[in-house]
């Protein structure tokens, strides 16, 4: 039954259509005895027996009801009318990000200020278990009083331990997905951080950090390109930031920031040298970010007080580099043994010496082979070599390899055509295809793609490990349409 303007649904009547996709629509309401505006979403009932779905709309109303945050958008109540399901959540008035960025460029303060919000929920969703997974400028709202909101918890999941559940598993829109997501690997809050991360990018810049004339193409620039940094496209934005915005983007996620506490913090680092006049100076630079394993080094923290103890460390290696410049060459330098004691000579001289450093052979007398052994240049970081691979692919093995690409492609041109057509049958409905299934489908083609790239390059271990993903993809799609 569609709802109309004017409808009742128990103690709601509808005022406008908010938006719909392929699960349901969203209403703007009144209830008839508060009289408060809020917003319905109601599962679409003759999907009602998709189990898949059903459980994922659950999913979205369990999620919202254990989280409280200024920043996420609140449920009120979640109710049965008839054979449908509703959740009621808070009516947020605005503008998504998205429609903002389509209207003119937003400053880099107010840009700050929006990712930092955002940070915020995020921190505080991460912390009680709960991963977003489809952070993007259409699921953030801004409201008229400045305040931002994180919307549509539709694909999120709730971490069990340290790992997601694999029930339901679904991704997000491919300009935003992180390497993992893409991969289909278990998932973390540090998914949302790169999300953002793009978000930030696109907001500052004007720019998405990855294009391409397909979706296997932008699948293939977040596994395996660079962004262009920042401020190559806007010369204007602090170095700083630029700094921060590439560490969100780090391809493997213990380059990232490690927390959405952490990246926030970063955010609030900067400071009016750094950054331009819109963004208000931050005073207090006593909390501070860091990141387990990170090898980027942002210029605005180097005095981080939790960092200290790694620049101590990295100060005593370098004032070592320093002295040991300073002395004369040895007569031999012929081990790593030999230069330490004469470093250990130079920097502790005895009691009453002079300042001149001691005679070179007196040192190096004692060690009797260093005469004898030829001076060479990194004597102990002799490379190792190069060990063949222990199995070459024979040609049965690749012809193998070739006829089960032939078998699945051909797989793939039948499922294709069906979800094809599924998708303009629903278009008719104004729905669209589950995401889930667009997802399976995007990881099928980016599997194949990469599996016909490693055959023609010979590499028989790779294609089929390749292949073995593409199978799986298109064993998920084919129970989809009930093969």
């Amino acid at each position: 039954m569609e709802l109309t303007i004017g409808q009742t649904l128990g103690d709601y009547e509808i005022i406008k259509v908010l938006g719909s996709g392929g699960m349901g629509k969203v209403y703007e309401v009144r209830n008839l005895i508060s009289r408060r505006v809020e917003a319905m979403k109601v599962l679409l009932p003759d999907l009602t027996a998709e189990r898949d779905l059903v459980e994922r709309f659950l999913n979205e109303i369990r999620i919202s009801a254990s989280l409280d945050h200024p920043n996420i958008a609140a449920l009120r109540t979640a109710q049965r009318v008839g054979n449908q399901l509703v959740m009621i959540m808070e009516f947020v008035e605005g503008s998504t990000l998205d429609q903002l960025m389509r209207a003119s460029r937003i400053p880099v303060g107010k840009a700050v200020d929006y990712t930092s919000q955002a940070l915020s929920a995020l921190g505080y969703a991460h912390a009680r278990g709960v991963v977003h997974r489809d952070i993007k400028p259409p699921n953030i709202m801004l409201m008229p009083n400045g305040t931002i909101k994180l919307m549509d918890f539709g694909i999120a999941k709730i971490a069990t331990g340290s790992k997601l559940t694999k029930t339901g598993l679904m991704v997000g829109s491919v300009y935003y997905m992180s390497p993992e997501q893409i991969e289909g690997r278990e998932l973390d809050g540090r998914t949302d951080i790169y999300s953002l991360g793009v978000t930030l990018y696109e907001i500052a810049t004007g720019k998405r950090p990855f294009n391409g004339d397909s979706e296997y193409q932008i699948m293939a620039a977040h596994l395996k390109e660079n962004p262009p940094p920042p401020r190559e496209i806007d010369p204007s934005l602090p170095p700083a930031l630029n700094e921060i915005i590439l560490m969100a983007l780090a391809k493997d996620p213990s380059q990232r920031f490690q927390s959405a506490d952490a990246f926030r913090q970063a955010l609030a680092t900067l400071t009016p040298a750094s950054a331009p006049a819109s963004l208000a100076p931050k005073k207090d630079k006593r909390l501070l970010y860091m990141v387990a394993g990170s090898v980027a080094t942002i210029a605005v923290i180097a005095a981080a007080l939790i960092e200290i103890p790694k620049y101590w460390n990295a100060g005593a290696s370098t004032a070592a580099r320093t002295q040991a410049q300073s002395a004369p060459p040895p007569v031999v330098a012929a081990s790593a043994q030999l230069v330490v004691q004469q470093q250990s000579a130079v920097q502790t001289p005895r009691q009453g010496q002079p300042r001149a450093l001691p005679e070179p052979k007196t040192q190096l007398q004692p060690q009797p082979q260093a005469q004898v052994i030829p001076p060479v240049a990194q004597p102990v970081q002799t490379p190792p070599v190069q060990q063949p691979p222990a199995v070459a692919p024979n040609a049965a093995e690749l012809s193998e390899l070739r006829d089960r690409m032939m078998q699945i492609s051909a797989r793939t041109t039948s499922i294709e055509a069906s979800l094809n057509k599924l998708q303009q049958e629903q278009a008719k409905q104004g729905l669209g295809l589950r995401g889930d299934m667009v997802a399976a489908q995007q990881r099928l083609n980016y599997q194949l793609n990469e599996a016909d790239s490693n055959l023609k390059q010979g590499d028989h271990v790779n294609a089929k490990k390749r292949l073995d993903a593409a199978e799986r993809e298109l064993e998920t799609i084919e129970k989809f349409l009930g093969r």
